[in-house]
């Protein structure tokens, strides 16, 4: 190779190095910036559905400290009054049993705000008990299958996985008229598997999630994101719909 072939292929070399350098930095710095926005975002995400929780729970606590027990005293105010005419008498009744409906609406409501028995025996007791007063208070049926031993998850993440799976059986019961919805929660190697099947008239999974109404999808889509899990909704017009999460395993605390 003559000389000024070897200083051209030197320059060229070098030019060639000094690219790729620039380039992986770009690259590099891209990535970087990339996973930081994921941070970002994903805390940004955490600080909403606390604030969310947290006022959940202000709302619930006055639903049961000042409301319930305001209307019980006026049911018992509304039954001491005492009158011979018919018409007072099923007005009376009436009243009582409309009240008797506000409050169980009202125990309803501090139900799914605020589970208690969350915080007392942990994430699948409270699953449990929230499926069992779904299938007291509604005609739907929902089954359940445990197969996971002793559940591992972090106090924050079990509230949002509770009410991913709150919101799911919900938007069942109100969108879906289907008669059967089925939860299975298992254990595979480090992750939890959770699938949740209705016999409902299913919908458009496109559709849905661009109009409003599609709220509560981009709910649960936002919490599954926040417990880095994933998320397949399998769904056709008469055909029902099917809820597949995995959730990693991340945990310190056992429960």
């Amino acid at each position: 190779m003559y000389p000024e072939e070897a200083k051209v292929y030197s320059g060229l070399l070098m030019t060639a190095v000094v690219l790729a350098v620039i380039l992986s930095f770009f690259v590099i710095s891209l990535l970087r910036q990339h996973k930081r926005n994921l941070r970002l975002h994903r805390e940004k995400m955490i600080a909403e559905m606390t604030t969310l929780e947290n006022e959940r729970t202000r709302i619930a606590k006055d639903l049961h400290d000042e409301i319930g027990p305001v209307l019980s005293a006026v049911k018992f105010q509304i039954g001491s009054i005492y009158s011979q005419d018919a018409s007072d008498k099923m007005n009376i009744q009436s009243a009582g049993k409309n009240i008797d409906e506000l409050l169980r609406r009202i125990r309803e409501i501090f139900y799914n705000l605020m589970p208690t028995v969350l915080s007392r025996k942990g994430f699948l007791p409270a699953v449990q008990d929230f499926i069992d007063e779904v299938n007291y208070l509604q005609e739907i049926k929902v089954e359940y299958r445990f197969r996971v031993g002793k559940f591992m998850l972090d106090k924050d993440m079990q509230i949002h996985l509770y009410r991913v799976i709150q919101e799911i059986i919900h938007n069942s019961i109100k969108h879906s008229f289907a008669d059967s919805i089925t939860l299975e929660i298992s254990r595979v190697k480090n992750r939890y598997r959770i699938k949740i099947s209705d016999n409902g008239k299913g919908f458009d999974y496109v559709t849905i999630s661009e109009e409003t109404k599609g709220l509560g999808l981009k709910n649960i889509i936002s919490r599954v994101e926040a417990l880095r899990g994933s998320l397949q909704i399998d769904s056709r017009d008469g055909a029902g719909t099917t809820y597949q999460i995995g959730i990693p395993i991340t945990v310190k605390n056992e429960q």
